[in-house]
């Protein structure tokens, strides 16, 4: 699945007296709490109910948090840090009850950064965005395992790719460090599925 974004202007920078860009990512879904619930009971043993009556109190839980002015860290996600904003006078005081949360920042996790290269990206602006060699051969062999393929392996890759058994293999040998893929042998060849 791709992300869906647009490129923005944000208007003159000035320190550079220049006009810089950011990606504006267009939402296509929202994934709500039953959503989840029902993603992860396919994976486990836990019934939907159950697993969305733990969300429900883990977001409440948050709120709380939040509120506190505490961060939270969620394992291979990253750290959920709470921002706040207030109303201050002319003398520069800040004004009581005036202090709201106003966003939540993520700092990503590497390993979260480092899955996060191989989606691909498809503007709906102006401007395009090239993914590099790696980047668009390991997003094709991944949407490949996606779209119901159980396995794959480098004589698929290779001809889907157009690229030399080498760099197939060393393409596969990235993909397994950063945890997307597994390996097995089936005979003198080797395939890969997704973990």
């Amino acid at each position: 699945m791709a992300v869906n974004y647009l490129v923005m202007d944000s208007g003159l920078n000035s320190d550079r007296e220049t006009n810089s860009k950011y990606l504006k990512v267009v939402n296509q879904e929202v994934c709500d709490a039953d959503y989840m619930a029902n993603i992860i009971s396919d994976q486990c043993s836990v019934t939907g109910s159950d697993i969305e009556a733990v969300l429900t109190a883990f977001q409440s839980n948050l709120k709380v948090l939040f509120g506190r002015g505490s961060s939270v860290r969620l394992s291979s996600i990253g750290l959920l840090k709470p921002k706040f904003k207030a109303e201050f006078d002319n003398n520069g005081n800040l004004i009581k009850g005036s202090e709201r949360l106003s966003k939540i920042e993520l700092i990503m996790d590497k390993d979260l950064r480092r899955a996060s290269r191989y989606y691909s990206f498809v503007n709906k602006g102006e401007v395009k965005i090239r993914a590099n060699g790696f980047v668009r051969r390991s997003g094709n062999a991944i949407e490949y395992l996606k779209a119901g393929n159980d396995e794959i392996d480098s004589s698929a890759y290779m001809l889907m790719n157009n690229c030399s058994r080498t760099l197939a293999n060393q393409d596969f040998n990235r993909m397994m460090s950063d945890g997307l893929l597994r390996r097995r042998r089936i005979g003198k060849t080797m395939v890969y599925s997704l973990k």
